[in-house]
């Protein structure tokens, strides 16, 4: 069984009232924030016991779920997963549904059962939630799904406030996979709410089985990533690039570029009316490059599959990249030892390495890894 989540825009529906219904969101927004730390300290704490010296034996034996010299039982006679939901029963219930703190609770546990040898070898701190922490819910809490008047988009109910989704251009096909999961191929498993300034999104969870397309689980595809094109496949005697270097570094100098510009038209704005409002143009461009980036990474990686799949390759191999390195570490070497002038040596040294140090490897990876899942394409590196 998969597990994919979507990021899909939703608005409340025309009934709806808007004032109340913001109020209620970001009202439970602030209750998942507090419950999320609330629930991490006290497993910390719970996992932590024999550490706080400053305690009686006794305290801390009645603490725990153990029986002690008295024979009197322990305060925590159930799971911790419980005594934490009990927590967060006494101290939010009736201001938020239940089903929110049940999933909430479950979600941080099982991400403190998953980081606490790291917490307690001292590789990681203890987590530190958000304010914008997405607000949990289960999946059966989405009801009343039907489809809107325009016949693009559905309306359904959470918690009684109604919602419509807001497709759009959908490049992602996420209406394909809301309608699959309203006819059972997929089913709605926990998901969230995301609240953003005003816009509110549906981070909508499903599970699935892989599709059940023939491929040779034996025929590998070997992937590259290299300096001249992102990706290099090689399958059998055949060799594919995916993506070049010359799309990549021309949008990206291009979006740099405009940046600039605009930071030194900046300059002689007249000031008075706050600094966020003079920077208001600015900050529409801090995140395009990001995006622009991600919508590649997204590209290439479906490449990577469909280019799989009419192959009938079973798995994908990621080569060791050290060779690659190595090269463009000697080019790089050579450029500085050349005859060029200072700022030719600049230019020539960003060309070279614009893609790898503007690269996000292990983004790019995690995305393929994502998509395979979906065909059952097994996914390992070169020396496993």
């Amino acid at each position: 069984m998969n597990t994919i989540t979507r990021k899909v825009q939703i608005l409340f529906q025309e009934e709806e009232d808007y004032k109340k219904a913001y109020e209620t969101l970001y009202n439970w927004q602030e209750i998942v924030f507090r419950a999320a730390n609330y629930i991490s300290t006290h497993l910390y704490i719970q996992e932590n016991l024999s550490e706080f010296f400053y305690f009686t034996e006794d305290f801390r034996l009645n603490l725990s779920n153990k029986i002690n010299k008295y024979d009197e039982p322990g305060i925590l006679n159930t799971s911790r997963q419980n005594t934490t939901y009990q927590l967060l029963s006494k101290k939010f219930l009736g201001n938020i549904p239940s089903s929110n703190l049940t999933c909430l609770n479950h979600n941080i546990s099982k991400t403190f059962k998953q980081e606490r040898k790291e917490y307690f070898s001292g590789k990681r701190s203890l987590r530190n939630y958000k304010r914008k922490l997405p607000i949990p819910f289960a999946g059966r809490d989405i009801k009343n799904i039907s489809l809107n008047e325009n016949e693009k988009d559905y309306n359904f109910n959470i918690f009684n406030i109604k919602f419509r989704t807001r497709f759009g251009r959908d490049f992602s096909n996420n209406k394909i996979m809301f309608e699959r999961a309203i006819e059972g191929d997929y089913k709605i498993a926990g998901s969230s709410i995301q609240l953003d300034k005003t816009k509110i999104y549906l981070l909508l969870t499903v599970q699935f089985e892989s599709e059940k397309i023939k491929l040779n689980p034996d025929k590998i595809a070997k992937v590259k990533l290299s300096v001249e094109e992102p990706m290099i496949v090689t399958i059998g005697k055949k060799t594919f690039s995916i993506g070049n270097k010359e799309e990549f570094l021309y949008r990206r100098l291009s979006i740099q570029r405009k940046r600039r510009e605009l930071q030194q038209a900046l300059k002689y704005t007249n000031g008075g009316h706050g600094r966020d409002n003079k920077l208001k143009a600015l900050d529409k461009y801090g995140n395009i490059e990001k995006n622009y980036i991600n919508t590649r990474l997204h590209t290439y990686s479906k490449e990577l599959i469909d280019l799989c799949i009419d192959n009938r390759c079973g798995k994908i191999m990621f080569e060791n990249q050290s060779e690659e390195m190595k090269s463009l570490q000697e080019k790089i070497a050579e450029i500085k030892n050349s005859d060029l002038s200072y700022k030719e040596k600049k230019e020539e040294i960003e060309k070279n390495t614009f893609v790898l140090r503007n690269w996000s490897w292990y983004s790019l990876l995690s995305k393929i890894e994502y998509k395979s899942k979906v065909f059952n394409i097994k996914t390992l590196q070169e020396n496993e």
